[in-house]
Parts: structure tokens; sequence; C-alpha cells
């Protein structure tokens, strides 16, 4: 489908677009490692912080990002079907929601990709992209 008759007619998109959404909370309601389990500078002060541990901030900030995006494209179908059913008929309110519905099926489709991007760049060249290290001697 193309980018111009996406815009015209949302509602031929909305299907498929439901069935990814579905697919992103079953991913979002898997099992995802504690963030509290990882290792981190001592909280007693005798090994305070240090530069190196960046890597972990970096880490947890990547474990984090995605389902927070999952739940951010969640939120806005609900205000944008939410907006679509109290529009009472008014052009401009349905325009404005299914404006919103529309970004957060575009939202949801980049949010996708990039996983999909990250993964291909691991499988093939061997790269952990979500690993962020700091080159030490």
């Amino acid at each position: 489908m193309s980018i111009k008759r996406f815009f015209k007619k949302p509602s031929a998109f909305l299907p498929s677009a439901i069935s990814h959404l579905l697919l992103a909370i079953c991913y979002l309601l898997s099992a995802i490692p504690s963030l509290a389990q990882s290792n981190w500078a001592d909280p007693s002060g005798e090994n305070p912080a240090q530069f190196k541990d960046i890597e972990k901030i970096f880490e947890n900030i990547l474990a984090v990002i995605f389902p927070l995006g999952g739940i951010a494209v969640f939120i806005m179908l609900i205000v944008g079907g939410f907006g679509h059913l109290t529009a009472g008929g008014d052009p401009k309110a349905t325009q404005k929601a299914w404006a919103t519905i529309t970004y957060a099926i575009i939202g949801l489709i980049l949010l996708v990709g990039i996983w999909f991007i990250m993964r291909f760049i691991r499988e093939f060249t061997g790269v952990e992209v979500t690993k962020f290290q700091i080159i030490s001697e």
C-alpha cells in the first residue's frame, strides 16, 4: 500500500495494524529480565560509581526504550479511538482522531522496523549493536 493511499484512507490499513499491535502487546507481556539484577556500582559506597558504569546505564536505557515505545503506541491508539468515538460527527474532531491513530501506527511501524534493522545487523555482521562498550586498555 502506498503512503498516499494510506493517508487518504487509513481504515484500509487498520486490520493489519491491529495484528501488528497484538504482536507488540504479546512482546510487552513476555518475560523481560529485571533491570535490578544488573551489575551496578555498590550502593554501600565502598565501590563508588566509575566512568565504566555508563555502559550499564546505556544498556538499561536500551532495554526500556522498546517497551516504552510500545506502551506509547498503545496509549495513542486508545486516545485516537476515544477521540473518534466522541467526535459526534464533527469532521475536524474525526480527522484529528484519525491523525492520532495514523501517527500511532506509523510509530509502531518505525519501532518494529528499527528493531528488525538492529537484529539484521547483529545476525549478519555479528556486531552487538545494543552493547555499548567503553574501550579500555
